[in-house]
């Protein structure tokens, strides 16, 4: 795409043809001021000039070939977008003549924005490096700052606002949380904002995830191998435990009947259970098995859940000796047992 200096009105033209200038100026809707900085983007099938609004408002393209042209605005580049009004406004058509100056000014509404900050529920820290989310705004996810702050803009309606640790780090991680401050989703509240609306001060706090590990056995003292293993924190969340390796991936316990998690919701107590279901060689290297059909067999207990012995999950912390004895009629014929 040529280009043509707001400030001197420089350019460089596609052909020889005659040309003409487009000029105009950018307001607010609201408080009528100018709005500096936005990219000016004149086109037609593929050609097309650009110019930048300059403190008062104003641009101005010199140098543009005759023909009919649609007029784009972003913010605060032609590529990048910022959080103060929507990132792209279709102006209209306009025809460029020979010798002449087309004018196409427009006056554009500010965007809502939610501004806070996260924090460590324990210890009062900014968390870095998170992933904010809000609905309805192309803006987001932005990453939480090392002061922990967030600002997304982009908002024409109420939101619902959440993070996620989008980090992939190993280890203890911080669960996605929504606000206000619920890590269940359908505990969200939609956030009042829109044009000319914005919620500030907005603060979040989330903990690190805990974690549990043990072991499976059969009666006989001997491992099962290639089970299921998940969680139930009685909200209607199962999680699946996922291997320590980073990966978000189907677990199974390992040739010794272990497995581990650590990316449990913290401040919750679980049920611990195995799944009946043997996971065949193709299962295993794919992510998205399903061993969430019952029956299942719960730490503590038998096959019925209100028997399973509930478990504290701590912030950053792991609770073993979480070791699961299931009787062999209860395992599948093709359970893999050693020992």
């Amino acid at each position: 795409m040529s280009s043509s200096n707001a400030s001197s009105g420089s350019h460089r033209s596609h052909s020889a043809r005659a040309t003409g200038t487009l000029t105009g100026v950018l307001k607010d809707e609201r408080t009528h001021k100018p709005i500096a900085g936005a990219c000016i983007q004149v086109h037609q099938h593929g050609n097309g000039y650009v110019a930048h609004t300059r403190a008062n408002g104003q641009y101005r393209i010199t140098g543009i070939p005759t023909g009919r042209y649609q007029v784009e605005v972003n913010f605060p580049s032609c590529y990048h977008f910022n959080v103060d009004y929507l990132s792209t406004h279709t102006f209209r058509e306009v025809t460029i003549t020979a010798g002449a100056t087309a004018t196409v000014s427009a006056s554009l509404p500010r965007d809502g924005e939610l501004e806070g900050r996260v924090v460590n529920a324990t210890t009062g820290q900014p968390i870095a490096g998170l992933c904010a989310v809000a609905s309805g705004s192309w803006l987001s996810p932005v990453h939480t700052n090392a002061n922990g702050t967030f600002i997304i803009g982009g908002l024409t309606d109420p939101a619902t606002l959440s993070f996620e640790d989008c980090r992939h780090a190993r280890g203890y991680q911080y669960p996605t949380v929504w606000y206000p401050n619920t890590t269940q989703a359908s505990a969200a509240k939609p956030i009042p904002v829109g044009y000319y609306k914005s919620q500030r001060g907005i603060e979040i706090k989330d903990s690190l995830t805990g974690g549990v590990s043990g072991t499976v056995h059969n009666e006989s003292g001997q491992p099962v191998a290639e089970l299921c293993v998940m969680a139930d924190n009685g909200l209607g969340n199962d999680y699946q435990f996922v291997p320590n390796d980073g990966q978000d991936s189907v677990s199974v316990t390992n040739a010794s009947g272990e497995f581990t998690d650590e990316d449990l919701p913290a401040g919750s107590t679980y049920r611990v259970f195995a799944a009946k279901k043997y996971l065949t060689a193709a299962e295993l290297a794919r992510s998205n098995v399903d061993c969430t059909l019952p029956p299942y067999y719960y730490f503590g207990g038998n096959e019925n859940k209100e028997s399973g012995t509930l478990v504290t999950v701590n912030s950053g912390q792991t609770t073993t000796g979480i070791n699961i004895v299931i009787p062999q009629a209860f395992l599948p014929d093709k359970a893999i047992v050693g020992g």
